[in-house]
């Protein structure tokens, strides 16, 4: 096994309800039936993971006009993602020294909207794009019609992209990144 580096990519702030990220906080009781609810701060992050023989993207964020309109206005009021458009993933990438053009592959998380935002810079590229089997036919599920998550928007993943599906519980990507299947937050969620 070469060489593994990982860089941090900060792709913005998203402002949302404490409650939305981890549950039961702020649930009421017998005795505060209404309790306080706290807006808290965000950071969407993706990674850099720089192979012995690829660098890999993981995750590409938030479209940057999601608070122009991009996202449907109760996605927004929800989680407001206040600083999207002064982060392209190219801007992004370049301040951690790389460009679109030294990504070899990228690895979707899941299909969430501040996680496949980014995701349009890949179309018509060659650039294999990992997603799990699960997340792919729930986020298309979702986006295509009135059932599944309202996380999910087809403007983001449904484009000419290279998608290579990921089946079962892991995949090596390379020696020393593995791909694991980990349903919960989503269907088809990945971590490595």
């Amino acid at each position: 096994m070469g060489d593994i580096s990982v860089h941090l990519v900060d792709r913005g702030r998203v402002h949302a309800d404490m409650g939305y990220v981890l549950s039961g906080y702020s649930m009421g009781s017998a005795s505060n039936p209404n309790p306080d609810h706290e807006m808290a701060e965000f950071v969407v992050w993706n990674a850099v993971v720089d192979g012995p023989d690829q660098t890999v993207l993981w995750d590409t964020g938030s479209n940057p006009d999601a608070g122009n309109g991009y996202w449907p206005a109760p996605l927004y009021e929800a989680f407001a993602h206040v600083d999207a458009a002064e982060h392209t993933l190219e801007a992004d990438l370049d301040a951690v020294g790389y460009s679109l053009s030294d990504i070899d592959a990228v690895v979707m998380s899941h299909l969430h909207l501040d996680h496949a935002g980014g995701l349009r810079e890949f179309a018509g590229a060659d650039v294999p794009i990992y997603v799990h089997e699960e997340e792919l036919k729930f986020a298309y599920y979702s986006a295509k019609t009135t059932e599944g998550s309202i996380a999910y928007l087809a403007s983001d993943f449904d484009h000419d992209l290279n998608w290579n599906v990921v089946h079962g519980d892991e995949y090596t990507l390379f020696d020393g990144m593995r791909l694991y299947h980990l349903p919960g937050h989503t269907p088809g969620v990945m971590g490595a």
